[in-house]
């Protein structure tokens, strides 16, 4: 009777003994300060920040992701796949390799971007104006292109490759308390150059509605409007992150 019972209770434990060594599902939150270089470092503006990651470790490869607050309106959003190596019992020392995209939300610009006629020299607009051109209507073309565009300018897209050390110190069998700092590569764009696109097409749209005007008038007018404009940015840089967190494994 009693071998009976000790073979049930090897057999009802086995699978979640196994499940645990193959799987293994996480969450956490987290401080930590950051820096890059590039097209994030010209325009980042958020050293330190707070938020949560949440993650599988599934047969020794590893997917989570991280959203995480840097002051007002600014936003870092990381997904990662990658491989680390995992050391100890209640101290454990980690080292991983992870790559994944990388996104940055900047904070909302403290001016509005406009079209400044006055910018257009004066000979311009008035041969614009004499073939019919209106200004007060091509403004208000402008300001809805003006809209997709601080709202494509405020983020940051690209692909991120890094590596990261911790280590983490067992509160309770399954909560952990940590420390980690990790350093990458990353390709960064903008969306800048698709809207200054989108301001050249108005202009295009507009030119072919008075095809008398002299063409150095509309490039002029491309200049007021920011159409000329190119992302000349870094796209390449690394960047860098430290903090504290506290993990929760199941």
């Amino acid at each position: 009777m009693k071998l009976t019972r000790t073979l049930a209770l090897l057999l009802a434990s086995a699978p979640t003994t196994a499940l645990a060594d193959i799987a293994t599902l996480w969450a956490g939150g987290k401080a930590v300060t950051t820096g890059a270089t590039g097209l994030v470092g010209d325009r980042w503006d958020g050293p330190f920040g707070y938020g949560a990651a949440l993650g599988v470790e599934f047969i020794g490869l590893d997917l989570f992701a991280e959203a995480l607050m840097f002051g007002p309106d600014q936003y870092q959003f990381t997904g990662n796949f990658g491989v680390d190596l995992v050391s100890g019992d209640d101290v454990r020392l980690g080292v991983g390799l992870y790559t994944g995209p990388l996104l940055y939300v900047l904070a909302e610009p403290s001016s509005v971007s406009g079209f400044n006629p006055a910018a257009i020299p004066e000979e311009t607009r008035s041969a614009l104006e004499m073939a019919g051109v209106s200004f007060s209507a091509l403004d208000a073309q402008y300001q809805e292109v003006a809209k997709d565009e601080e709202k494509a300018n405020r983020t940051l897209f690209g692909w991120n490759a890094r590596a990261r050390a911790s280590v983490e110190y067992a509160l309770l069998p399954v909560l952990y308390l940590g420390v980690e700092g990790s350093a990458g590569f990353h390709y960064m764009l903008s969306g800048e150059t698709a809207t200054a696109a989108a301001k050249n097409k108005l202009v295009q749209q507009t030119q072919t509605k008075y095809p008398s005007v002299p063409e150095q008038a509309w490039e002029d007018l491309r200049v007021a409007f920011g159409a000329d404009k190119k992302d000349n940015s870094e796209k390449t840089g690394i960047n860098w992150d430290a903090g504290v967190f506290l993990k929760l494994e199941l």
